[in-house]
């Protein structure tokens, strides 16, 4: 099993939430960071799994479970690969 990189911006995710994180985290984003700038809010995971594709699955489907559905994989040229 790898570790994949990736960050994934939640467009409809309001910034000023005092209850974000928690949120999040009972949804399953336990492995990343919540990164805020302005009013954009954007997760930053170190995620393991078998594959980049099945990383990044499990991520959108934590994400809907927390209730977000305007989400923007945020690639690194290359694509995910293991860290």
């Amino acid at each position: 099993m790898n570790t994949y990189h990736f960050n994934i911006i939640i467009r409809d995710a309001n910034s000023q939430d005092s209850a974000l994180e928690d949120r999040l985290f009972e949804a399953g984003c336990d492995d990343a960071l919540v990164c805020r700038l302005d009013e954009l809010v954007y997760l930053e995971f170190d995620r393991a799994s078998d594959s980049a594709k099945t990383a990044i699955a499990s991520a959108f489907d934590d994400l809907h479970k927390a209730g977000f559905h305007d989400l923007i994989l945020q690639e690194k040229r290359g694509g995910v690969k293991p860290k």
